[in-house]
């Protein structure tokens, strides 16, 4: 029974993540390309905490954070790689991150971390999460 009804917890708020993550990608809908959808995954790799797939524009998040403000956060960088993807177009923003990666590669750095893509989404959503969401949840 304790297992079930765990599995039944585990199930309402995996529900509640999707929720408030539409709800939150839905505010910025005319900033991102049109269809953008959110899904909910786990991720092996603990210190993945979300991704944007451009070919088929859809938001993925974690079904598990510590924090509130994390999450909201995580679901407001994957926007602002949805914003990017808007502004630049399929192609030319698949092309420049790419473009990016190599680059930091190139140069002995990180990938990810240093990716100027990434930092400035990470940026982007602390701002936009400081100036509107903090107070909302």
């Amino acid at each position: 029974m304790k297992k079930a009804l765990t599995h039944i917890h585990l199930l309402l708020e995996r529900e509640d993540f999707n929720f408030i993550a539409n709800e939150i990608v839905r505010y910025y809908k005319s900033k991102i390309p049109s269809g953008v959808k959110v899904r909910t995954t786990k991720y092996k790799d603990d210190t993945l905490k979300g991704d944007y797939d451009v070919d088929r524009k859809i938001i993925k998040i974690r079904t598990d954070y510590k924090k509130v403000s994390d999450f909201v956060i995580s679901v407001l960088h994957e926007i602002k790689h949805a914003i990017d993807h808007k502004q630049l177009g399929t192609n030319d923003y698949k092309a420049d991150y790419e473009w990016e990666m190599n680059y930091q590669i190139g140069k002995g750095k990180h990938q990810y971390n240093d990716n100027k893509f990434e930092i400035e989404a990470e940026r982007w959503a602390q701002k936009e999460y400081r100036k509107f969401w903090k107070n909302k949840f």
